[in-house]
């Protein structure tokens, strides 16, 4: 059994592991305090302290009853982190490519029942919609694919170790959203 690794067990290590594990630690921290250097002052786990209890799982406890108990919050705690928009993006980039995905599987279901285009727009007509409505639902449907398109080809620009100090992030953001907006309103124009 590794001595690092008994933070990972399920059961608490035996008393000759952690006597170990502790002999361990003390000869690598007399090593470094030789050397004249403290490289790993943290190399002491609270497997391996005395002075610390331990706080792994109890055969009977989850992981959710543990970190309760411990008074932990849930990790990770998306409600404390400010939206950015890199994080903006790669959340929108993931929610155009299921929009996408049920589009495209979508069209191709209606086809496969037997149905035609025709039979589409005459169901869409029967609904008598503006021509803003028109408009804006054809931009909601051409929206996820323009976007998801054109920061796929920004992610294997990414790919080739391209534009990726921040600002340069930020900048191929913005215009990959403005692109898309523009190409989807001329998709929604036709």
């Amino acid at each position: 059994m590794c001595p690092g690794r008994s933070l990972f067990l399920l059961t608490k290590p035996s008393q000759a592991t952690t006597n170990m594990a502790f002999a361990f630690t003390r000869i690598v921290q007399a090593s470094r305090v030789q050397a004249g250097t403290r490289l790993l002052p943290h190399i002491r786990s609270a497997s391996t302290s005395p002075s610390r209890k331990w706080v792994g799982l109890i055969d009977d406890q989850d992981f959710n009853e543990k970190n309760t108990k411990l008074n932990r919050p849930m990790s990770p705690h998306l409600t404390i982190y400010k939206p950015q928009l890199t994080s903006m993006l790669s959340i929108s980039h993931r929610a155009t490519g299921i929009a996408h995905t049920t589009l495209i599987t979508g069209a191709g279901l209606w086809f496969l029942s037997g149905q035609s285009m025709d039979s589409m727009i005459t169901l869409i007509e029967s609904f008598n919609p503006s021509a803003t409505t028109v408009i804006l639902g054809k931009m909601a449907l051409a929206f996820p694919l323009t976007y998801h398109s054109f920061n796929g080809f920004r992610h294997l620009m990414w790919d080739t170790a391209r534009k990726l100090e921040l600002k340069d992030v930020y900048s191929t953001g913005y215009f990959v959203v403005g692109l898309s907006t523009v190409a989807a309103l001329g998709l929604a124009m036709l």
